[in-house]
């Protein structure tokens, strides 16, 4: 069952403000005939809790009452509301991306994610990074809000790693790291390949009931070198 549908907060409108989780759990157990394992109470921000139900339906009986008394307070409850401390973003460019550096047995998903996930929402490997026909660079396509943003370097790090197995953590991080804890290092140069602007398409478009096909932004392709970071001379080979 989802979170939304099993989820309320609470806070203190009068009486005991420093009242205690505990307290609460108690109280709404005995009036409503709960068990221990049917109700979890936790501390929330920024409304104070957070109560947390096994069964819908318990759920929507405690909501119905708008208020509880608990331990000398009285306390409000509302349904618990996902979005509610939320902004809006909007990724309106799909790029695909060369990241030219990561290694062989770094030739996955998840290590594409972890590459990109600071400026970038990974949509899939390209097929020939899938299959591995060619290895001289990961290719993907993403989502970003901004293709400027895009760091043209990072370093990725491998560590706990057996001879040519896989890597137990993998860490990006925007400078070359240092420290005591042992891995392997490598620098990745990100080439932005192409771009596909969709800024102009209909509010609808993103929406389930959208046809891919209604909106298709023109390709923008950029030119990029091996060896060489975007936008500097090209490295004589």
């Amino acid at each position: 069952m989802e979170l939304s549908a099993t989820a309320a907060i609470a806070w203190v409108i009068n009486g005991n403000h420093k009242i205690q989780p505990l307290a609460i759990d108690r109280a709404i157990r005995k009036k409503f005939r709960l068990s221990h394992s049917e109700l979890t109470v936790c501390p929330h921000q920024p409304v104070q809790f957070l109560l947390k139900f096994v069964h819908k339906a318990h759920c929507s009986e405690v909501l119905k009452k708008g208020r509880i008394k608990a331990d000398g307070a009285l306390l409000q409850l509302r349904p618990w509301r996902p979005l509610e401390q939320a902004f809006g973003a909007s990724m309106s460019y799909r790029v695909r991306l060369c990241l030219e550096g990561v290694p062989a047995y770094g030739h996955t998903s998840y290590v594409a994610k972890r590459i990109i996930a600071r400026r970038c929402s990974f949509d899939r490997l390209e097929d020939n990074s899938v299959v591995m026909t060619n290895a001289r660079s990961l290719d993907c396509w993403a989502w970003t809000a901004n293709p400027s943003s895009i760091p043209k370097v990072v370093w990725l790090t491998f560590t706990s790693r057996g001879n040519g197995g896989p890597a137990s953590e993998v860490f990006v991080h925007k400078v070359r790291p240092t420290g005591s804890k042992r891995g392997a290092t490598f620098r990745v140069i990100v080439h932005l390949d192409q771009m596909e602007d969709y800024s102009m398409a209909p509010l609808d478009f993103f929406g389930s009931s959208s046809d891919a096909g209604a909106f298709k932004p023109l390709p923008v392709s950029f030119e990029w070198h091996y060896l060489t970071v975007d936008g500097m001379p090209p490295v004589p080979l």
